[in-house]
């Protein structure tokens, strides 16, 4: 329920903007009903209707229920199509940036509106950022961001662009490599987090596995381990191998590190890994540095449109704040003792 003086300020300013916005001259005076006001505001605020129901904890169908009461008084459209979603039309916008108006600026009310209702949140994030990055983020939110609903959903950075372009995600965790740049839509922002270096997984019995570091055209003609083909975790080992030799040997592939790991360790093949998100470091295997290694970078996308969301704005707060990338270090064991930490 809205406090006196919102209801106040939205009553006044309808009447006002009505006068020389609806088309039906004895609408004038109309006054609206807060709750539509309510609604148009967390729409223009959030940039999408499912956003705008999360604000105001009701559902996407009320929110509709409530713009088709305010269409009926304010005499035209205040809704278009937009993509696979919806958007409020020119003309609304207009009204909503008029009710904003007494405010010091539109992005202010907006951060004051989102503040005041129970927002909603849903993040993304690649395998390796799941398990390495967001239990730091979830965990720094939930201390600091107690009204904050976070949904997490664990997918590929590919499948990730078209849910933030619709917007069905609200921030996404993305990668590329330096090698291989990931397409980003121009209707999308993404903030580099952090640069995630690969490091060499050998079995402890190899023969370079007691060297402190080694170039990869060292080892460019092994076998290697390589992880199941999509357009980002598997083309950049490639791409990178090729420099060296025409046809690396990619042996066999495994989507998560620890079965890349497990086929290491019995001598199947050696790995390039980055360091973000892979967890322990089994017996029996020594990881070593590369010289001028492979670099991805991660990166924290979103949509433009949504940029000034509150919930946005504290996930990229806390991604940006969450442990750097020094500490995801390789663990470096002797070849001769691989138990020793």
């Amino acid at each position: 329920m809205a406090d006196p003086v919102f209801r106040r300020k939205y009553s006044v300013t309808c009447r006002r903007s009505l006068r020389h916005s609806a088309k039906k001259p004895d609408r004038s005076e109309a006054v609206l009903d807060v709750k539509q006001l309510e609604a148009l505001q967390a729409v223009a605020c959030a940039g999408s209707l499912t956003r705008a129901a999360e604000i105001l904890d009701v559902t996407p169908l009320a929110v509709c229920q409530q713009l088709a009461k305010l269409e009926e008084e304010f005499g035209q459209p205040v809704l278009q199509p937009y993509g696979r979603t919806i958007r409020l039309t020119r003309a609304a916008l207009l009204f909503s940036q008029e009710i904003l108006s007494d405010a010091s600026s539109s992005s202010d009310e907006c951060e004051n509106f989102q503040r005041s209702h129970t927002g909603g949140l849903t993040l993304a994030a690649f395998p390796a950022a799941m398990r390495g990055l967001i239990p730091h983020v979830a965990q720094a939110m939930a201390k600091k961001q107690s009204g904050l609903r976070l949904r997490i959903r664990e997918q590929e950075s590919g499948q990730s662009l078209p849910l933030l372009d619709s917007k069905e995600l609200d921030v996404a965790v993305i990668q590329d490599w330096v090698n291989r740049p990931l397409p980003l839509p121009s209707s999308l922002r993404a903030e580099l987090i952090l640069e995630d270096v690969a490091d060499l997984a050998l079995p402890a019995h190899h023969a370079l596995a007691g060297r402190d570091t080694i170039e990869i055209a060292e080892v460019a003609d092994e076998s290697w381990i390589g992880r199941t083909p999509d357009p980002v975790s598997h083309d950049w080992l490639t791409d990178a191998l090729h420099v060296h030799i025409h046809r690396p040997r990619i042996a066999h592939l495994a989507a998560e590190y620890p079965s890349q790991l497990a086929l290491v360790q019995v001598g199947l093949g050696i790995a390039l890994l980055p360091r973000l998100g892979r967890d322990v470091v089994p017996a029996g295997l020594r990881i070593i540095p590369i010289t001028l290694a492979p670099t991805r970078r991660i990166y924290a996308a979103y949509h433009r449109d949504l940029g000034q969301r509150l919930p946005v704005r504290a996930t990229l707060t806390a991604l940006r704040d969450a442990p750097p990338a020094s500490a995801w270090r390789p663990h470096l064991r002797r070849a001769q003792d691989p138990m020793d930490d």
